[in-house]
């Protein structure tokens, strides 16, 4: 508060403390002729703070699943002569949910590797057998497809004609079929017409 008096102004703290003395921010120089005759006090009004509303600030934390989302109410004024103060900073914001759906369910399906040969054929002519293995490249997850748990198997493998001979050719002199039967393999029956023959056949690749 201010106190005024004919001479002088002085400032004073309110309420009124015995450690703080009014302080004179006015004065005129007293003459002999003059003399205080009346003490006057008045207030003058400071500025208060003034605060926005709550404003989203910055984006939410998560995209789904539920997250926090910031808001911040703005200082529009500042206080001033003495005015109400601003909020303290954990005053002007505050946090919120947002976000709060379930997040989507995306499957992702096992991927396998293409099978490879793991060593050679297990005949250096005519069938044989050959191993070969395959590798998980991606495990499946939320629900996809699981993975096969056949990571090998056995094929079969043929690196060449042995001497030249793939198949022997035998009848029987009362059938009417021709047994074909591979030098590596399983006998086949061949329908033909003559009675008996007895021999061999070489296939050309």
């Amino acid at each position: 508060i201010f106190i005024a008096s004919p001479l002088s102004i002085y400032e004073a703290a309110q309420p009124f403390t015995a450690d703080v003395p009014p302080k004179q921010v006015f004065g005129l120089t007293s003459t002999g002729s003059q003399r205080t005759v009346a003490v006057h006090s008045f207030f003058i009004k400071g500025t208060d703070c003034q605060v926005g509303d709550l404003q989203v600030s910055g984006d939410c934390s998560k995209t789904c699943g539920g997250g926090r989302q910031k808001f911040e109410r703005p200082i529009i004024q500042n206080s001033a002569d003495g005015g109400k103060p601003c909020p303290s900073d954990s005053e002007l914001s505050n946090y919120q949910d947002c976000n709060t759906q379930i997040c989507p369910t995306l499957a992702v399906d096992c991927i396998m590797g293409q099978w490879i040969n793991a060593g050679s054929c297990s005949k250096t002519c005519g069938y044989g057998n050959m191993l070969q293995h395959r590798v998980v490249l991606l495990q499946p997850e939320d629900g996809g497809a699981e993975c096969p748990e056949d990571l090998q198997r056995t094929v079969e493998c043929r690196v060449m004609p042995c001497d030249g001979l793939e198949f022997v050719l035998s009848a029987m002199p009362s059938s009417s079929a021709l047994f074909a039967s591979p030098v590596q393999g399983v006998a086949e029956s061949l329908q033909f017409t003559q009675a008996s023959v007895v021999g061999s056949l070489a296939l050309q690749d």
